[in-house]
This record gives structure tokens, sequence and C-alpha cells, in this order.
């Protein structure tokens, strides 16, 4: 759905925002690929203790609230983690390589 999109307003935008997505190499190589360039990636990044106490915090909210999300539970949240450094870390890597990553810190004041 995503390269279709794009594909049908070629030539007749300025670009596009694509957000989340690609997440590891494969994406990324596919995405090239398919679409053919990638001008600019942009990580909004933050450390890895403000994003578990934002992510925390939002679940203790959500307990109080009836409104938590299953994937901020303590351990399924660790492992989301993991997974972005085993998938996500090398692929921003490849595109820093390239000089198409941008990183705007997150939890800057």
């Amino acid at each position: 759905l995503l390269y279709t999109a794009i594909q049908q307003h070629e030539g007749t935008s300025w670009g596009y925002v694509v957000v989340g997505y690609p997440r590891n190499q494969t994406q990324i190589a596919d995405f090239e690929s398919v679409i053919g360039r990638l001008d600019l990636s942009i990580l909004v990044d933050c450390t890895e203790q403000y994003c578990i106490k934002s992510v925390t915090d939002r679940y203790q909210k959500g307990l109080t609230t009836g409104t938590q999300r299953p994937d901020d539970a303590t351990d399924i949240f660790k492992a989301r983690m993991v997974f972005f450094k085993q998938n996500t870390l090398p692929m921003l890597k490849y595109l820093d390589d390239k000089s198409k990553l941008r990183v705007v810190r997150a939890d800057a004041d």
C-alpha cells in the first residue's frame, strides 16, 4: 500500500514523510529497490532511560484509567528494546554511513 501510494504521487508532490518505516536493513533495501531513492531519514532519539521512564509512566497511568497498552508492560517493552537494538540500529548506521540520517534529540529541554 505504501509503495503504491508513493508511486501514484510521483512527480506531483515535493516528497513525502513515512513514519516508523523502514525498521530494519531488509526493509530499507526493499524500499530503496522499489522507490529508487531515500533523501533523508530523521531519527527522533532519546536515551534508553528516558524511553523506559516514559513508557513506564504511560503504562502506570493506563492502569488507573483503563487505557493501558499491553506492549508497554515491562517484559514486552524490554523485548521491544532488544529487537530495536538488533534490527533497527544497524539500519540507522547504514543510513548514517550514507549521510542520510539526521538525529533530533527528543529528551532535550
